[in-house]
């Protein structure tokens, strides 16, 4: 592992420690519960979501019906997780689960892949279909409600968002292109422009300058 950054010629190689031998099938989605000072991270095709706690060198689980995709702290005792097709609370207390919202996998062929909340508290979360066919994933954005405000459609895959306090980056994996959206405290002032890119085609780009609706 590489600690620094690409403008440092010299990076300082450092060895990982093993925390916690999962044997996770696909293990992703990582983020730091800041109110438990603990790890989650799920495990996709183990249809499992983890909580790793430094304290005791060890992981709790919860095991699920269907894929879970991605994870994000709620309060003290809940996290919101995305399964397969539907966004769901998690009580770490006792367990239970709350539908949030339901969302479209064209008759199983969809699932959730990777999501994150804004500032606002609005879940993003990007689709992408079994063995990734073109043009199959959509992202969409999730309110608190349950609203679901689809955002952006007929992509390959969308994956990851990354947010902060007034920027919006994902990417889309078959296009190799990274976009960055710019959504200040005024959503009808956002801005759309395409930081890296490979093969992004104009088409593309174009469009998503459009989506003056984005972050409304």
């Amino acid at each position: 592992m590489f600690e620094g950054t690409s403008c440092i010629n010299d990076p300082i190689i450092i060895s990982p420690d093993l925390a916690f031998r999962a044997e996770a099938t696909t293990g992703e989605g990582s983020i730091w519960h800041p109110d438990r000072n603990t790890l989650f991270w799920v495990d996709i095709e183990g249809k499992t979501l983890y909580e790793y706690i430094p304290d005791l060198q060890n992981c709790r689980s919860w095991q699920f019906d269907r894929m879970v995709s991605t994870v994000v702290p709620e309060t003290d005792s809940t996290v919101v997780v995305a399964l397969q097709n539907e966004i769901i609370r998690v009580n770490l207390t006792d367990g239970n689960t709350a539908s949030i919202a339901p969302i479209p996998d064209n008759n199983g062929k969809i699932r959730c892949n990777d999501g994150k909340c804004d500032p606002s508290g609005r879940l993003w979360i990007g689709t992408m279909g079994f063995g990734a066919p073109k043009g199959a994933a959509s992202l969409y954005c999730v309110w608190a409600d349950g609203t679901v405000e689809t955002k952006l459609t007929k992509v390959t895959c969308v994956y990851p968002p990354c947010i902060s306090m007034v920027l919006f980056y994902y990417f889309f994996t078959k296009k190799s292109c990274v976009f960055r959206l710019f959504f200040p405290f005024f959503p009808q002032c956002c801005t759309f422009s395409c930081l890296i890119s490979k093969s992004c085609h104009v088409s593309l780009y174009k469009y998503c300058r459009n989506l003056a609706i984005f972050a409304h």
